[in-house]
């Protein structure tokens, strides 16, 4: 119930302090009535059935509980919905408390990605090495290939096993090896099967331990009673998947300064990037 469908049938009565007494009656059975969970320090105790706005309620009484007996109440855990990251999902490097964060949102099987790619990589994070600008990399699959999701996935495992570091390598090769995964070459091969081409060609300097664990949490997680699943970093996929679309990015790549998108072009050129940089970093 609302405050005026409370309080408007109190202005029909005619005397005035009939009427401060009566909203002083109702307030007081509004706040009694139970619309929510107490706080831990209150306990609540059964009380009479009573109609407001033609709804049940049960109206209650709280009473304080002392120290001791808080300290024994149970936890109570919430159910907050369907999962959420604990930090943040980007693929990060510079400055990490930067006021300025370039994000770009790229997907492997781009050929524009692939040409953004190089050039922050070989030339605009460089340029930028130690100072106050922070750049993020974001998973933006296009499901219109089909070796994107792929792709995206193995690559979060290579993170996920190997650490930033080598992600970061691996993302070089892969896009830079791109073609080789085309739908001309991969439109009959398994799923498993390009997993492991992938890693072949793109995750270099890794020991044959690290190669199967990587491959491993790229598999299909079979511990789970999901029947649908999918691998053990498919979470963390997701979680791209609905940061991006909350943002409303389509095309790939999308680039945002400071969480607002901003028309850059995967064709500039260091002087260009530097131009349009230089103005947000101190």
């Amino acid at each position: 119930p609302n405050f005026f469908s409370l309080t408007a049938p109190l202005f029909e009565t005619a005397n005035h302090g009939d009427r401060i007494a009566t909203a002083s009656r109702r307030m007081r059975g509004l706040l009694r009535t139970s619309v929510a969970q107490p706080s831990s320090s209150f306990v609540r105790s059964s009380g009479e059935q009573v109609i407001v706005d033609g709804r049940r309620r049960t109206r209650t009484r709280r009473r304080h509980l002392s120290t001791s007996a808080r300290r024994k109440t149970k936890e109570v855990v919430i159910s907050m919905g369907p999962p959420l990251p604990s930090k943040s999902i980007a693929h990060s490097r510079g400055t990490q408390n930067a006021d300025a964060t370039l994000s770009f949102w790229i997907d492997y099987a781009c050929p524009f990605s692939a040409k953004m790619f190089k050039r922050m990589h070989e030339e605009v994070m460089p340029h930028y090495k130690g100072k106050n600008v922070r750049f993020e990399f974001y998973h933006q699959i296009q499901p219109w290939h089909v070796s994107s999701a792929i792709m995206h996935e193995t690559a979060i495992a290579v993170a996920e096993v190997c650490g930033e570091d080598v992600f970061w390598q691996f993302s070089k090769e892969l896009f830079e090896k791109r073609e080789s995964f085309t739908d001309i070459y991969t439109f009959d091969v398994t799923r498993h099967d390009m997993t492991k081409d992938i890693l072949k060609q793109c995750l270099l300097g890794q020991d044959e331990e690290t190669f199967e664990k990587v491959r491993k949490y790229a598999r299909l997680n079979k511990e789970t009673k999901d029947k649908n699943g999918g691998t053990l970093v498919t979470q963390k996929l997701k979680f791209h998947v609905k940061l991006g679309r909350q943002l409303g990015i389509h095309v790939s790549p999308t680039c945002c300064l400071n969480g607002l998108i901003c028309d850059t072009s995967s064709g500039w050129t260091l002087e260009e990037w530097t131009a349009f940089l230089d103005p947000h970093v101190s």
